[in-house]
């Protein structure tokens, strides 16, 4: 990609007054005894050096500042747009549900499946969980599974039965039922500070596995252990901030359930856990509901290239299907 670097933007903020920085009064108070009075004096790299080991205090309030006025990067957007064309999907096997999905679960995407119990969302990702091992070949991102099964709800006996009958979609590769259920990494955390501690170690699991796809079921299952609404909601945004970061650095997709729960409306409306605040923090949300025994909806309810429309699809023995 192209950088777009703006020379007069750069020296602007060089000579930008180290109180302009949105710091606490104590980290500027700090910077400003030890003569530091504009962000050039600290971007220097020797800056460090002349300031005794001791000052312990004055060579973190250089860096918090340094991160502060870090100027991000820019593209353009014929970059991102190709970028955006070249990230891989994650088929659903389902044509009609791939395509409301603008081609399947994309990477570098965050997508929030939402539904009451029994609406077919564990069933997708436990379809989707064994469909990212798909190599490049069979247009899959050849990746495994971090499962993050807060319900200890993922049944594995189902797991390899939809594994089984993906044999002819895996086609000429080796077809290895103990292989693809090994490349599905499930994790149990047991209150929403052990999900947290999770996905903060994710670089250490990563560097023994291809993680391409990381799963979430269910977000809202465990946050409702936190009384405090205020806490609840701020440990919530936390943990997708961190996927939304995930998801950019490594390339993965993301895919997390949500419970409904009534509405503040006075209505007996059913809405999704966290409304619109949690809907900000996702690039997309659908919306599944159950229509008859193996027969399903989908509605798109957020997604930046698809106006708000509903396909069917259905579970069967062997998994995600077109309704035939």
């Amino acid at each position: 990609m192209n950088i777009i670097v703006n020379d007069s933007q750069f020296f602007s903020m060089m000579l930008r007054p180290i109180s302009s920085l949105a710091l606490p009064d104590t980290v500027i108070s700090q910077l400003k005894n030890h003569g530091f009075c504009y962000v050039n004096d600290i971007l220097d790299e020797s800056v460090l050096q002349f300031v005794s080991a001791s000052e312990a205090t004055c060579i973190d309030a250089i860096q918090e500042a340094r991160i502060c006025c870090k100027v991000p990067k820019s593209f353009s957007a014929l970059d991102i747009l190709q970028e955006e064309l070249l990230r891989p999907k994650i088929t659903t096997l389902s044509q009609a549900l791939d395509n409301i999905l603008d081609g399947g679960f994309q990477c570098r995407t965050v997508t929030e499946l939402c539904g009451a119990p029994g609406s077919g969302k564990t069933q997708i990702c436990m379809q989707i969980s064994i469909n990212v091992q798909l190599s490049e070949s069979k247009n899959g991102p050849g990746g495994q599974t971090l499962y993050i099964d807060t319900r200890s709800g993922l049944c594995i006996a189902r797991l390899k039965e939809m594994a089984t009958a993906c044999r002819v979609c895996f086609g000429g590769q080796n077809f290895d039922i103990d292989r693809i259920l090994e490349h599905i990494i499930v994790t149990r955390p047991q209150s929403i500070d052990e999900l947290s501690t999770v996905l903060e170690n994710f670089n250490e699991l990563d560097k023994n596995c291809q993680i391409r796809l990381i799963i979430v079921d269910s977000l809202s299952f465990r946050r409702y252990s936190i009384e405090d609404t205020l806490q609840r909601t701020q440990k919530c945004f936390r943990i997708l901030d961190k996927l939304n970061k995930l998801a950019t650095r490594f390339n993965l997709a993301v895919v997390i359930t949500n419970e409904l729960v009534n509405s503040f409306n006075g209505n007996d409306d059913l809405v999704p856990a966290g409304g619109l605040l949690c809907a900000q923090r996702v690039h997309k949300r659908f919306m599944l509901t159950r229509l008859d025994d193996n027969k399903f909806a989908a509605r798109a309810m957020k997604t930046p290239t698809m106006p708000e429309v509903s396909s069917k699809f259905q579970v069967t023995a062997g998994g995600i299907r077109d309704i035939m």
